[in-house]
């Protein structure tokens, strides 16, 4: 199988894109569905594995620029006549005007003191960054877990919803980032989240876990989003 399959919302069995009719095990109808990103489809593409390359259009020259090139020329020449006019003036009349008087240094240090001194500028103030919530711990209850088979899940899901059970595969598909897993067993499998399990849990999920059956612990959640079920862990045991 590829990226995309087709998978049963239901009892969670995957079949080829190719596959037509409904699902082998509970006979519902079938979706599209992205093993990448975990995500539903409503067509045999996934837009985030398929993104296309937007290009931002070439800025057409701005318009006006024959004008502001006149206007230049334009003040050169007015520039010119006025400095010839200038000099002529200068000639015709034989004298220089007068230079202006500076002001006595008692004057110029008064004019000093009177001026108010700079102020600092203070530097800019950074807001402060806003930190996601981190998602709160769930409750979990203090009742023994209802041992079953993933396919037994999945038959009738809402009889175990928000209870805690315990059931039992090989992990595929992990995704360390989101610290989840699917938990496959036979033709069924399901999406288990292992973020509130211990430390040293973490790590050997994260080492080779082939060929290892685990058995896990949690609650039975409903992801509203995409209608499927999913596993929040509260132990997991290796052998």
């Amino acid at each position: 199988m590829g990226n995309i399959v087709k998978k049963c919302p239901k009892d969670g069995v995957e079949h080829d894109v190719g596959f037509t009719g409904n699902c082998e095990s509970c006979f519902g109808p079938l979706q599209f569905y992205c093993k990448v990103h975990k995500q539903w489809l409503t067509e045999e593409v996934c837009p985030k594995c398929a993104k296309p390359i937007s290009r931002t259009p070439s800025r057409a020259p701005a318009a006006g620029g024959d004008k502001s090139d006149l206007a230049i020329i334009f003040g050169v020449l007015v520039l010119l006549v006025a400095v010839i006019i200038g000099i002529y003036g200068g000639v015709v009349h034989g004298r220089r005007r007068p230079k202006p008087q500076s002001a006595p240094p008692a004057a110029q240090a008064t004019a000093q003191v009177s001026q108010p001194a700079p102020q600092p500028v203070a530097p800019p103030v950074s807001p402060p960054v806003s930190k996601e919530p981190q998602p709160a711990t769930p409750s979990f209850p203090t009742y023994p877990p209802i041992e079953l088979a993933i396919a037994d899940i999945l038959v009738d899901p809402d009889k175990y919803l928000n209870k805690l059970v315990r059931t039992s595969g090989q992990i595929q598909l992990k995704e360390p980032d989101k610290e989840s897993f699917d938990l496959r067993q036979g033709d069924h499998s399901i999406q288990v989240i292992y973020r509130y399990v211990g430390r040293s849990m973490k790590s050997q999920v994260a080492g080779d876990t082939a060929n290892r059956t685990v058995t896990v612990t949690g609650l039975l959640q409903l992801d509203q989003n995409y209608n499927s079920y999913y596993i929040v862990a509260q132990e997991l045991r290796l052998p």
